[in-house]
């Protein structure tokens, strides 16, 4: 006997609809799939680019602190210029390539850098050339790129002048014309805070050591020019670049009491760039300098250093100055410090107003500008 059930068949003509949705699913997958990793591949890719950059612009600053030391010692041999390009050993011996000029970057396979210049951290080759007419010593990093695709290079320049990086403290002279300075400083509310060693607060120290550097700085529009940066968690431009000297000491008479939260090294640098590159800074008529004072480690997911040594690279002074007390004064906040100052920049920390202005006064002189007078 047959026996028939009531049922709902669906109609032939849909049938297959279910076997036609599961593989368009799986073509779309597939290629979002493939377009997620060629997309990470890439980043990976880039990323490595961006590591390599970075440590070859640390490694031509490192060479770039020796130059200074040779320089200061008065060793001129660093000063022939006829003599082509060198790179400094581990004894900072001078060593010589034999030529004056490195081959086109696509086409070096490197072997004319002598032994100590090659393969310095199993990857980079450095030379370093000085351009007498400008007086600017230029190193720069080459190296394969992450997968060979290609040569890459970095350079740094730096200015030195013979025998004239101490300041001498019985003949000072005026302020050197031509530089773009931008103040960084920290506006975060750990800043009301007083000094380490003293009763004053950490902001009306800044406002009286920061006033005394301008009032001693010539900011006028044959001279420098000078803007201010603040940052915490966020960055603000305070004063864009200006060389109306007035308009910089109003702000800092003006200067009171902090208001944000957050400390963010990264955030000011970038900022310091922005200003510089919207002023158009970084050109050959002018030099620019950062001073950048703090009294909190950078508590930020972000690495300042990626930035501070782009504004190196492009030639910028950065001198660092800590307002730290015991409990943000670690060796892990001074060393960050020190490694982002540069190009002759340096860090220091001062715990009283008086090391304060000295740190400035000393700023001030290597920039060539007579001594800030004393508070």
């Amino acid at each position: 006997m047959l026996m028939f059930f009531k049922g709902h068949a669906r109609p032939l003509s849909l049938r297959g609809d279910t076997i036609v949705e599961v593989l368009l699913a799986i073509s779309i997958l597939s290629v979002v799939l493939a377009g997620a990793f060629a997309s990470a591949s890439q980043s990976q890719v880039n990323n490595r680019a961006s590591q390599e950059r970075v440590e070859a612009l640390k490694l031509s600053q490192g060479h770039v602190e020796v130059l200074r030391y040779i320089a200061s010692s008065g060793n001129e041999e660093i000063f022939d210029a006829s003599a082509g390009l060198f790179c400094i050993d581990s004894s900072l011996n001078i060593v010589r390539f034999g030529s004056n000029s490195l081959p086109a970057l696509d086409s070096d396979d490197f072997n004319s850098y002598p032994g100590v210049c090659k393969n310095i951290n199993t990857r980079y080759n450095l030379s370093i050339r000085y351009d007498e007419p400008s007086n600017i010593f230029i190193t720069t990093a080459r190296w394969v790129r992450f997968g060979g695709i290609s040569n890459e290079e970095a350079a740094l320049r730096y200015r030195v002048h013979q025998g004239s990086l101490v300041a001498s403290p019985t003949e000072p002279t005026t302020c050197s014309q031509n530089k773009n300075i931008a103040l960084l400083l920290d506006r975060s509310t750990s800043m009301n805070k007083n000094m380490a060693s003293s009763e004053t607060p950490k902001w009306e120290a800044l406002k009286n050591a920061a006033t005394l550097f301008v009032e001693q700085t010539d900011f006028s529009p044959t001279a420098n020019k000078g803007a201010v940066i603040g940052f915490y968690k966020e960055a603000e431009e305070l004063i864009s670049m200006t060389s109306d000297k007035t308009q910089l000491l109003d702000f800092m008479n003006s200067l009171g009491p902090a208001e944000y939260g957050g400390t963010d090294y990264y955030k000011g640098l970038a900022a310091v760039n922005d200003e510089f590159e919207e002023s158009d800074s970084f050109s050959a008529e002018r030099e620019t300098v950062v001073v950048m004072l703090t009294d909190g480690g950078h508590n930020i997911d972000s690495d300042p250093l990626i930035v501070a040594t782009e504004l190196k690279a492009k030639g910028a002074i950065i001198y660092t100055i800590g307002v730290f007390d015991d409990i943000w004064f670690t060796p892990e906040y001074q060393k960050l410090l020190e490694d982002i100052s540069g190009n002759g920049g340096y860090f220091v920390n001062s715990t009283n107003e008086t090391e304060l202005v000295t740190a400035f006064q000393e700023i001030a002189e290597l920039l060539g500008c007579d001594d800030p007078p004393s508070p």
